[in-house]
C-alpha cells in the first residue's frame, strides 16, 4: 500500500496537469492573485476604518494589517506574472485579443495598484506604527486623514474594477479604454470625496472627550466578563 499510494499520487497529478492547458493554468493563477490582493486589501481597509473610529490600534491588529499588506503584495506579483503570461499567450495564439481595450485598461489599473501599494507602505503603515495604542480618529491631522482616505479608496476601487471587468464579457471590443478608465477615475474621485467629508463631519460631530469615554466603555466591557 505504501508503494502504491505515492505512485497513484504522481499519476493523479500528471493527469491533472495534462488535462489543463496553459491558458487554464494562467486563469487559475490569475484568480489566486485576485483573491490574495482583493481579499487582503479589503480586509485591511475594514480594520483601518475601525481604527479611524473608536478602536485603539492594538499590536495584534497592527501585525494583522502588516500581514495583509504583504499578502496584497504577493497578489500583485501573481497578477503581474499571470498578466504577462496572458499577453505572451495572446500574442502567439490569439493576437486579435490584444486589440481588446479591456485588457489594456486592466493593465493600467494594475500599474496604479502597484503605485498605490508603494504609497500605502510609504505613508499609511508608518502612521499606524507611530500611533500604536491610540485611536486614529483624533490622533492624526486632517491632511493625514485625506491621504489615508484617498489611498484607501484607490485600493478599494482598483481591486473591484478588475473583478468587474473580468466578469463583464459584454465589454469585450465594445467599450474603449478611455471610457473604462474615465469611469474608474470618476469612481475614485466620487468615493474619495464622500468618504473624506463623512470622516470630517463625524470628527466635528463628536468631541474628543466623547471618543475617550467611548473607548473606556469598550475596554471596560471587554474586561468585565473576564473578571
Amino acid at each position: 500500500m505504501s508503494t502504491i499510494s505515492p505512485l497513484f499520487q504522481r499519476v493523479f497529478i500528471v493527469g491533472i496537469l495534462t488535462a489543463l492547458d496553459g491558458k487554464t493554468l494562467l486563469i487559475i493563477f490569475h484568480f489566486i492573485g485576485l483573491a490574495f490582493g482583493a481579499g487582503g486589501a479589503w480586509i485591511s481597509d475594514l480594520i483601518i476604518i475601525r481604527f479611524l473610529q473608536f478602536e485603539p490600534i492594538s499590536s495584534e491588529k497592527l501585525k494583522l494589517v502588516h500581514f495583509l499588506t504583504n499578502l496584497v503584495t504577493i497578489g500583485l506579483c501573481i497578477l503581474w506574472m499571470s498578466g504577462l503570461g496572458f499577453i505572451i499567450h495572446y500574442s502567439i495564439f490569439e493576437p486579435e485579443k490584444l486589440l481588446n481595450p479591456k485588457i489594456w485598461s486592466k493593465v493600467t489599473i494594475v500599474v496604479i495598484l502597484s503605485l498605490n501599494g508603494y504609497l500605502l507602505h510609504r505613508f499609511i503603515l508608518p502612521i499606524l506604527n507611530k500611533n500604536e495604542g491610540k485611536t486614529l480618529f483624533h490622533a492624526i491631522t486632517a491632511k493625514q486623514k485625506l491621504i489615508m482616505t484617498v489611498i484607501g479608496t484607490i485600493s478599494l476601487i482598483s481591486w473591484a474594477f478588475p473583478v468587474l471587468l473580468g466578469a463583464s464579457k459584454g465589454l469585450n471590443f465594445t467599450v474603449s479604454a478611455t471610457e473604462i478608465l474615465t469611469t474608474y477615475v470618476l469612481a475614485i474621485i466620487v468615493v474619495s470625496t464622500v468618504m473624506y467629508f463623512l470622516v470630517k463631519r463625524f470628527t466635528r460631530a463628536l468631541p474628543q472627550e466623547s471618543v475617550i469615554e467611548a473607548i473606556q466603555e469598550i475596554q471596560e466591557s471587554k474586561q468585565g466578563p473576564q473578571s
